[in-house]
């Protein structure tokens, strides 16, 4: 299962990736994390916490979107959001996952 989300500032302190064992990664992460149920994206900034949730133990890769473009000040890479990849490998024909998407506000 793959989302794209943008919540716009990709190395801004009020907005991160709250990874299962408690450590926070900026937007622009790039890695990995395996045994996943939970995975909080939290915004500071607006008050509101993005939580992914599934059944199952799942993998999650996580990297950055860029394009780059042509500008009058030359070549610039722009951070056009982040990509989560909850992923599994199939062991017979099949897997049967839940997933939840929860948005909330935060207190």
């Amino acid at each position: 299962m793959e989302f794209n989300i943008n919540l716009f500032a990709p190395h801004e302190e009020t907005r991160y990736f709250l990874l299962p064992d408690g450590t926070k990664r900026y937007l622009d992460f790039f890695g990995e994390a395996e045994n996943v149920r939970e995975l909080k994206v939290r915004d500071e900034w607006y008050n509101m916490e993005l939580i992914f949730r599934t059944d199952i133990l799942t993998n999650l890769y996580i990297y950055p979107i860029y394009t780059v473009s042509l500008s009058e000040d030359g070549v610039e890479k722009t951070y056009q959001g982040s990509c989560l990849l909850f992923y599994n490998p199939i062991k017979g024909d099949r897997i049967k996952a839940n997933f939840e998407l929860e948005l909330k506000e935060l207190r």
